[in-house]
């Protein structure tokens, strides 16, 4: 029975207290009304069927968002989906795409023509300065032949919690890697006016809500700002993270970890303890060297009842997260406050305006080697400074640039574990017949030249 039978039996109901001179139209009428009814939902209901013949035969269930011509956004190629991913991939752009991967794991890539690009991230962000360098090398790709295009995609799809504390797909979170390279690129390009009216262009396109993570658009912010030339990252001092404070956590039946991470590095691990159980504040002495892009994660798990047996405690989640740029931190005196609305949450529960996280950073050492920059370090700071100012235009720069070769270990189809993630060399990896010469990690700018010098 299909729904417009009803509606047509409602309108012929009415017909009893219609006068009999106007029946005759009447019943002409609502027949004409119920069929044109019926008319729209048998087209909606075909086309419907259309695409998703379409999107199983011809797509091969796998989702190429096109945000440019030559800008295509897809979903993480989870072990059931590489294959046709690489299919259609090779099919519609041959040995003419290039994949990045916003990931931050590894997979095989055996099946795809195309380079792969393993970007190495810092949270749930590209550092600041691979950000830019894969603007200015993605032109440079694009701008080879008019059939290149950039194919990126973010973490695989999973069931999450959503910062209002509502169920969202992760198929939208996993994208928002994405849709921050791309509103950089667009910023970048000339093809929008500012790296925030980029965001926009691309959630709309990828039918995604504007309201991302705070660190996404914290690092859509510190673009800007390098774009305009209001921030010279080689002049910035060297500092460390001297104390951390996290407010209005605690008190909830949760044993909570603070882990500090820099890329693939976990730079400090701490179990979290309440020194003001009345402010749910928690201080930390941190006193480690880091400079650059940083990330800020706190993990909870369940509490051990008095009743319980050794062992039956939940399982380390990720609770909130905060991603940023120490000389951002540097230039605002060197604390920063990222409050309730400014933190990734990742609980199922609403995020209380109460949360924060104090971040205290000091002046490093000048002993330290860790913390000082070697002139390298230094010009690439001011080439990435250049760059972010000139846009497209002197994109050539970079042709001379140096470089070396890393790479990450590979990850199968599990869940990315919550504990610190085991890093393998480029070594370790020739041997166990992973790695491609098209396939290569990026941790740092330079990684991203010797990727393009080896194409």
């Amino acid at each position: 029975k299909h729904p417009s039978h009803g509606a047509l039996r409602r309108q012929t109901g009415c017909l009893s207290q219609i006068p009999m001179q106007d029946l005759s139209s009447a019943v002409v009428g609502r027949l004409y009304e119920a069929a044109n009814s019926l008319q729209k939902e048998a087209a909606q209901a075909a086309t419907a069927i259309q695409n998703e013949i379409k999107f199983t035969f011809e797509d091969y269930s796998c989702n190429l968002w096109s945000i440019r011509p030559n800008l295509l956004a897809t979903d993480f190629p989870s072990r059931s989906k590489q294959h046709w991913l690489a299919s259609r991939l090779n099919r519609d752009h041959a040995n003419s795409y290039l994949v990045v991967n916003l990931s931050g794991i590894t997979y095989d890539t055996y099946e795809l023509q195309g380079p792969v690009m393993d970007v190495m991230m810092c949270g749930c962000v590209p550092p600041l300065e691979v950000l830019l360098r894969l603007c200015v090398s993605a032109h440079k790709w694009l701008s080879r032949a008019p059939s290149n295009v950039v194919v990126a995609h973010g973490a695989r799809e999973r069931s999450s919690s959503s910062r209002s504390g509502s169920s969202s797909t992760a198929a939208g979170q996993s994208l928002y890697p994405v849709v921050l390279l791309f509103a950089c690129y667009l910023s970048w390009a000339d093809l929008a006016d500012h790296p925030k009216e980029g965001m926009l262009s691309v959630c709309q396109t990828l039918g995604l809500p504007e309201d991302i993570f705070p660190s996404f658009r914290r690092y859509l912010s510190y673009f800007e700002l390098l774009q305009r030339g209001k921030v010279d990252l080689a002049l910035q001092p060297k500092v460390q993270l001297a104390r951390l404070v996290l407010i209005g956590l605690g008190e909830d039946g949760f044993q909570r970890a603070l882990e500090i991470w820099q890329q693939d590095r976990l730079l400090f691990r701490a179990d979290v303890s309440e020194d003001d159980h009345s402010s749910k504040t928690s201080a930390m002495h941190i006193g480690v060297p880091g400079c650059g892009d940083l990330a800020v994660r706190v993990l909870r798990r369940r509490r051990r009842k008095k009743n319980e047996v050794s062992g039956t405690v939940g399982k380390w989640r990720l609770e909130i997260q905060v991603c940023f740029h120490t000389a951002f931190v540097a230039l605002a005196g060197g604390f920063a406050r990222f409050s309730g609305n400014e933190l990734d949450t990742f609980r199922p529960e609403p995020s209380s305006d109460e949360c924060a996280v104090d971040v205290f950073l000091e002046q490093a050492s000048v002993t330290d080697e860790n913390a000082v920059a070697s002139p390298t370090a230094t010009a690439a700071a001011d080439a990435v400074g250049a760059a972010a100012r000139d846009g497209p235009r002197d994109a050539a720069q970079w042709d001379n640039a140096q470089f070396f070769d890393m790479a990450a270990d590979d990850d199968d189809d599990a869940d990315p574990p919550e504990e610190a993630p085991q890093s393998s060399s480029a070594a370790e990896l020739l041997v166990a017949g992973t790695l491609r010469a098209n396939h290569l990690a990026v941790f740092v700018p330079d990684d991203i030249d010797a990727f393009f010098d080896e194409l």
